[in-house]
């Protein structure tokens, strides 16, 4: 299977941030919206602005989860390669910015020939919720696997916001942390098996969605997930814009158990959703560092 980032940001050329991914547009397929803030207030998207003589713009790059009302997490990719698209065409090094919006209702329908607006145009406007990003951890583990599709693995880092900025202090709804090897466990147990679903969210339409998506399979670094679509299923699955987004296993319980980030796909987003585990030695580890994050882990 050829694998492709699920980011919605692609390249930069002569000073602008364009999109060049080799995938189509649009996001969560088959999805849903999510757009209830009491429920899903905590899912939000990742951005970067530009400002040059012209004015500032303002360029959607990914999905993430505040999973603490001040740490905000992401696919490591979506960091990674937008720093090193504005290093290579001599940039500074970009700002990171988080809007909780349940839409880019800041972008002018006559700016984008269809949203999100930086799939063809970036905003000329920021989102109505734009939260400065403090301190970024880039997960020091992250590095291009070496298998078939080359997927990303350790794709999981942190956005630190200032205390008070992201307005979570009352969302009552943060995701539980899956704990080491939960997966696993529940493989060894049979209680993750194909019957099982995911619900996985994104942001990558221009809107928050919500997709439900069955279980493949499982590896050391993955959760592969089915968006293949049988005659009475219409199965749903991450696109572009979506990389990031959290993968939530729909298990009975009080809250959701966050098990992993969206980091890649098929090419045309209608058979594979490849989600990194957060429940992994070297992603718990690393989340062990990041700073708010002491309480949700444990």
């Amino acid at each position: 299977m050829r694998l492709f980032s699920r980011m919605g940001l692609g390249a930069i050329c002569a000073g602008f941030l364009l999109l060049s991914v080799s995938a189509p547009t649009g996001a969560i397929t088959n999805g849903t919206n999510a757009t209830n803030a009491t429920q899903y207030g905590n899912i939000g998207s990742l951005w970067t602005s530009e400002t040059t003589t012209l004015g500032t713009d303002y360029y959607f790059i990914c999905s993430g989860i505040f999973v603490t009302p001040t740490v905000f997490l992401t696919a490591s990719h979506c960091i990674a390669l937008t720093r090193a698209y504005a290093a290579q065409y001599g940039l500074p090094s970009p700002t990171f910015h988080i809007s909780t919006s349940s839409s880019f209702g800041g972008c002018a329908q006559s700016e984008c020939s269809q949203p999100p607006c930086s799939l063809s145009t970036p905003c000329h406007k920021p989102p109505s919720s734009w939260i400065t990003v403090n301190l970024v951890d880039l997960n020091p583990s992250f590095r291009l696997s070496q298998g078939l599709g080359n997927a990303y693995v350790g794709d999981v880092s942190a956005l630190t916001v200032a205390s008070g900025e992201s307005g979570l202090n009352s969302f009552t709804n943060f995701p539980m942390d899956p704990t080491m090897n939960y997966l696993g466990e529940l493989a060894a147990s049979h209680t993750l098996s194909q019957g099982s679903t995911f619900s996985v969210f994104g942001l990558g339409s221009g809107v928050r969605q919500v997709g439900t998506l069955s279980f493949n399979s499982l590896t050391n670094d993955f959760i592969y997930e089915s968006q293949v679509s049988t005659p009475t299923d219409p199965s749903a699955g991450a696109c572009v814009g979506d990389s990031g987004g959290p993968n939530m296993l729909n298990r009975l319980q009080p809250n959701p158990v966050l098990v992993g980030l969206t980091s890649t796909g098929d090419t045309y987003c209608n058979a594979t959703n490849v989600a990194s585990r957060l429940d992994t030695l070297e992603v718990q580890n690393f989340l062990k560092t990041v700073p708010g994050l002491k309480n949700w882990l444990s």
